[in-house]
């Protein structure tokens, strides 16, 4: 049998079951399909959805409803059927019908109510077994102890003092989490970010988080085949970026598959030799080593301009090769590399507004953010120093060199 043709028949069974109106071969055939080792569980199933549906029917179609039906039935039909209310009455099954002269209604056979005992003991089963499927849940592993925007696990909201279990969690965008188990240990998600906690323990599926752990604990992350384990007292950064996950750790230590980050160290899962974790203010002149060749950097500050002919120069000097160098001036950006420019961004609106600039490397990839607009340039060799300049009338305002990811900030620890 097809299947829409054996959906519909199964559909046919099972509202015939709920509302008790299936004869002897008609019951006989529903007990075939649920014994059926293919399809049989899904036709219990339905069979009890059914009747749930009926019986909800049943409760909430009170009196007021079958009489406002009845009138407006009633004054459509014109009185022409009188019949029709009694059999809807009786149909929905809130009411009984009114008392009419009927037949002699046939016994029901010995046969008859073997299947119908057949057939509900299985429903009923089946039910049982999707109330224990939909009632169980996993044992609560964490709460929520502060919240700044909003989150969810498996699609329901969480709020303030939400038990956490094994399921899912997601922070949107522009939203905080912190979570706290019952040894003390807490976790800040940035979003967007997801993850899933368990007892002393949380894996992390994407996005930035901060961890400050009160004994033994485990962090699982997408690149990494076993989970890390963190010392008791450990506070720890994490970012995870293109699948790729970052981590900084500031008291503690973090031990993976074969390696080791100790406090003031970060790495990158997976890519060489944990470096200095570090962030500081970076003058004019001055030079900043990211500290290895897989090294995460990156150099923020807020370009200005005070005349169309001032500029500001980055470079970027390789371990290998020439320095890559970027020139940025009112209206423009220019990525070169010895004296043969690379890329370049052409910089919308007024000439002289001031602008955010973010230079991010990443082993031997370079990317810039500057005003909005992106740039990626793959390098061949990795970055072993950077430094900045002005010409004219511009400054690197607040320029930053720091490396590996984000740390947590004064107002969080």
């Amino acid at each position: 049998m097809p299947t829409s043709e054996r959906d519909q028949r199964l559909l046919e069974l099972s509202t015939g079951f709920a509302l008790g109106e299936l004869e002897e071969a008609e019951l006989r055939e529903f007990y075939e399909v649920l014994r059926d080792p293919d399809h049989g569980s899904d036709a219990a199933r339905q069979a009890w959805e059914t009747l749930g549906l009926v019986v909800d029917l049943r409760s909430e179609l009170g009196s007021g409803f079958q009489d406002t039906l009845a009138f407006r039935l009633h004054k459509e039909a014109g009185g022409t059927d009188s019949q029709f209310e009694t059999r809807m009455r009786a149909r929905i099954g809130a009411s009984r019908p009114r008392l009419q002269p009927v037949a002699e209604p046939a016994p029901v056979g010995p046969g008859r109510r073997t299947w119908l005992a057949l057939v509900a003991i299985i429903v009923v089963v089946a039910g049982i077994a999707a109330f224990a499927v939909v009632t169980a849940r996993p044992a609560p592993t964490a709460r929520v102890a502060a919240m700044d925007g909003t989150a969810s696990q498996d699609g329901h909201t969480l709020t303030l003092g939400s038990t956490i279990d094994r399921r899912q969690v997601v922070v949107p965008s522009g939203s905080r989490l912190t979570l706290a188990w019952v040894d003390g240990s807490e976790v800040v998600l940035v979003g967007p970010a997801s993850a899933v906690a368990g007892p002393a323990s949380l894996s992390l599926l994407s996005g930035q988080i901060w961890l400050a752990t009160n004994d033994s604990f485990t962090l699982g992350l997408p690149d990494s085949a076993k989970p890390l384990t963190l010392q008791k007292g450990t506070r720890c950064s994490v970012e995870i970026r293109d699948s790729r996950s970052l981590i900084g750790v500031a008291e503690g230590s973090a031990s993976g598959d074969g390696f080791t980050v100790a406090a003031g160290q970060a790495a990158t899962i997976g890519r060489g030799e944990s470096y200095a974790w570090s962030e500081q203010p970076l003058a004019a002149g001055a030079i900043a080593a990211p500290g290895a060749e897989q090294a995460t950097w990156r150099l923020s500050g807020t370009l200005a301009f005070e005349d169309t002919g001032a500029g500001i120069v980055i470079r970027c000097e390789r371990r290998q090769g020439p320095a890559v160098v970027i020139s940025a001036e009112p209206g423009r950006l220019v990525v070169s590399e010895d004296g043969q420019e690379l890329q370049r961004l052409t910089l919308g609106g007024a000439p002289l507004v001031a602008r955010q600039l973010l230079a991010v490397g990443d082993g031997a990839d370079l990317a810039l953010l500057v005003g909005g607009q992106r740039l990626v340039l793959p390098l061949r060799f990795p970055i072993a120093g950077v430094s900045w300049q002005p010409t004219g009338k511009a400054d690197l305002e607040q320029a930053v060199f720091a490396t590996g990811p984000q740390r947590e900030p004064d107002a969080t620890r």
